[in-house]
């Protein structure tokens, strides 16, 4: 018992960084991209059965707020697809509405080369925490967004 309360202790004083969801951004869950592979593309991930429910995120590499960048927090769903958008973009939809719609077009993992699919798994090392955005309030994000004139939400 004095070990572990020796190690408690020890652990108490020592900051502990365990990355949001560990268990889901992991490489074997990418699914695709959007945006240039080779810059900072964000990059989907997406676990479950074919008609879920599953679990989907992405992880936002580059963005004109700073706090839209990093891990999308983790949603469940058995409602969740991929759309192409008008304009050829990619549009996440979840119970009939769209709630993410990309700059840029869905390319698929499927078939991409090995070193491909590398630039895509270093976005998991890259970005460990949740979006800062986030943490704001629906106010703090339409004045952050502009009031809906900054794109790419």
């Amino acid at each position: 018992m004095v070990a572990y309360d020796g190690v408690a202790a020890y652990l108490k004083t020592k900051e502990i960084s365990v990355s949001y969801r560990a268990d889901f951004y992991i490489p074997e869950n990418i699914i695709g991209y959007t945006g240039e592979i080779d810059n900072n593309p964000t990059v989907y991930f997406m676990t479950g059965p074919a008609h879920g429910p599953n679990e989907y995120g992405h992880i936002t590499q580059g963005h004109q707020i700073g706090p839209n960048e990093g891990r999308e927090a983790v949603r469940r769903s058995t409602q969740y697809e991929i759309r192409v958008g008008a304009s050829g973009n990619l549009e996440e939809w979840d119970g009939g509405q769209c709630i993410h719609p990309s700059r840029n077009a869905f390319i698929s993992v499927t078939g991409l080369d090995a070193k491909s699919k590398y630039l895509l798994s270093c976005a998991i090392a890259r970005f460990t925490e949740e979006k800062r955005v986030g943490r704001f309030t629906e106010q703090q994000i339409d004045e952050l967004f502009d009031h809906g004139r900054v794109l790419g939400r």
